[in-house]
């Protein structure tokens, strides 16, 4: 695919949005649970703001944090700082106090929109907090129409963090001519734009940004569940059902537990489906069509430093024998799969997938040294000062001309979408002051943590998942964690992360412990039958007998039919049955009745 020039005419990300807005008015633009807006009165909000916000001295170059939950406020604070001229980076409120401070100093905001309290630890003598509840008030006495801006091509957009292989997370800054040649490139291949669209992605998640400006400059609905609905699929069914909902973008395999539990009940509505995020199971397409034939899917590829996606497969009902292609490159967009000298390797082989063309991200904010060593000069490219991003992904072009994902150069993960740099979680582990060494592998879509401690008092799991809960984000807290006496090493003396143990269900140091009381037989059955195994004592782990994050939003699912209410992030803190059942009798539950569970539907 030839990549092109950039356009004559600057184009920005909000202009999208108000070039709809100016066409349909009355159409409904977002549905959250704090309210609806048209466009119109969307369009007026954010203006509102955006003046106010450039009264705060936000402008070109200039960043503003967006700390607020799930939404329509979130969508107006979003819009207002574009308008403004400035740029947006997203904080997860939910993020760990040191992760969230982290963020809001490394990215130099100057404006931070919160919900209502001012985060603990901000320094607010450097960050100017607007908690927007008492502060619109004063942003509703400003003009409702749009204040001057003076965005161009090359302005920042948003700032949005990954993990980082150093140990902290790093920033990756997208300017307006990125976002907009990924949102146009999305109008031109989709025959089906979004009517209503049910955004499960984090807003501190990149792909979210293809859920919001793509439907915003289509003119359709977005929907914007509360927090916690990604994390529930029964719940995420409900909304397509109620919403009528056409488009829906999910990891690959919460999609496919959404399938597993609904089948095509309440899914008839969606016209569009695209999985992202992670690698597409081989057998997900013909599930899919099996319940919903007259809909499309479609597999998107594509990192935060290239705008959200650079490659798409549509899928078909014939079963693939290897993989799911990621497919080819969007228009506009290069992708160049290389060998250890950036030469092109023969078709077939595989190489280092790079990618080039405008969408490629300006680079990592103040990191100098990782921008030039991910952000190459572009030797396929005749335009001056053209890059290619590494994305330290492995694939190759299959006989048809897609691209086939094969995985990963290093050791960067994906668990349930998210990049991790293990090294990020192994630094956060040697911060416990009883650790020597430690080390993170990925085993089955979820983290193992191997330990070596100091000499002094034991450390047990429930200790170090505390810990770590301070420092990093629910997500990149390890499921399992093993103590050893050294770290394995190969012949040069480096880590050998091949020889670590992989925990096992037969490995398993407890001794079965049968259920006390109705709550934990019900949860024994539930994990006995989505585990595949014979019995599940009250104290063994979920994920070491083999569980991951797709199984537990199904046995979420599953305990929460049987009046066991819990989420995926309580499983994860609490693995085990007995901690979820004293929990639940904590919570002054009792020996409440346990409703049976008779759906064969996982």
């Amino acid at each position: 695919m030839p990549e092109v020039t950039k356009p004559a005419t600057p184009r920005c990300l909000h202009g999208l949005f108000q070039e709809q807005a100016e066409r349909t008015p009355d159409a409904r633009a977002v549905v959250a649970q704090d309210g609806e807006f048209s466009y119109a009165e969307l369009d007026r909000r954010t203006n509102q703001l955006a003046n106010y916000l450039q009264s705060l001295g936000i402008g070109p170059e200039r960043r503003a944090g967006i700390a607020l939950p799930r939404s329509a406020e979130m969508i107006v604070a979003a819009l207002a700082i574009l308008k403004a001229g400035g740029t947006y980076v997203p904080i997860d409120p939910a993020y760990p106090l040191q992760r969230f401070k982290y963020l809001a100093e490394n990215s130099g905001v100057s404006v931070l929109l919160t919900h209502r309290a001012v985060p603990e630890g901000v320094n607010t003598q450097q960050i100017k907090v607007v908690p927007l509840e008492s502060h619109w008030s004063k942003a509703a006495t400003m003009p409702q129409h749009a204040p001057p801006s003076r965005v161009e091509d090359a302005s920042l957009a948003y700032i949005i963090y990954t993990s980082g292989s150093t140990g902290k997370p790093k920033g990756v800054m997208v300017s307006h001519e990125n976002v907009v040649r990924s949102t146009e490139a999305r109008r031109s291949y989709y025959t089906i734009w979004p009517e209503r669209f049910l955004v499960l992605s984090s807003f501190s998640f990149d792909s979210s940004v293809a859920s919001i400006f793509w439907t915003l400059a289509a003119g359709g609905e977005l929907w914007l569940p509360p927090e916690g609905t990604q994390q529930n699929i029964a719940r995420i069914r409900e909304f397509v059902r109620r919403g009528r909902i056409t488009h829906l973008l999910a990891l690959p395999s919460l999609y496919r537990a959404v399938l597993l539990h609904a089948g095509s009940n309440g899914l008839e509505s969606l016209r569009t489906v695209i999985v992202a995020g992670e690698a597409c199971a081989v057998d997900l397409p013909a599930e899919h069509f099996r319940h919903l034939p007259e809909t499309l899917l479609f597999n998107e590829y594509g990192p935060t430093e290239a705008s959200v996606w650079c490659t798409v497969y549509r899928t078909t009902p014939v079963a693939q024998s290897r993989s799911v292609p990621i497919g080819k490159p969007i228009s506009s967009t290069g992708i160049h799969i290389l060998d250890g000298q950036m030469q092109s390797v023969s078709p077939m082989e595989a190489g280092e997938i790079y990618i080039g063309g405008p969408q490629v991200a300006r680079g990592y904010l103040g990191r100098p040294d990782i921008t030039a060593e991910r952000f190459v000069p572009n030797v396929f490219s005749e335009m001056p000062g053209a890059r290619l991003y590494r994305t330290g992904d492995i694939g190759r072009h299959t006989a048809d001309g897609n691209i086939e994902f094969l995985g990963r150069a290093d050791q960067q993960v994906k668990i349930r979408g998210y990049r991790i740099e293990l090294a990020e979680i192994e630094a956060a582990l040697l911060e416990h002051p009883g650790i020597r060494e430690a080390a993170v592998i990925s085993r089955k879509e979820r983290l193992v943590a191997y330990v070596v401690a100091k000499p002094g008092p034991e450390i047990d799991a429930a200790d170090l998942r505390r810990f770590l809960r301070q420092h990093l984000p629910e997500y990149m807290t390890p499921a399992t964690y093993i103590t050893l006496d050294s770290l394995p090493l190969n012949a040069n003396g480096k880590l050998d992360r091949q020889a670590l143990p992989d925990p096992r269900p037969e490995e398993s140091q407890n001794t079965y412990a049968a259920p006390r009381n109705a709550i934990e037989h019900r949860l024994a059955q539930i994990w006995a039958e989505l585990l595949g195994v014979k019995q599940v004592g009250i104290h063994d782990n979920f994920f070491d007998l083999g569980g991951d994050s797709i199984l537990g939003l199904q046995m979420v699912a599953r305990t929460n039919q049987a009046g066991i209410r819990l989420n995926l992030t309580q499983m994860i803190d609490q693995p085990t049955i007995a901690e979820i059942a004293a929990s639940f009798h904590a919570a002054g539950f009792g020996n409440a009745e346990i409703a049976s569970d008779t759906s064969s539907t996982p």
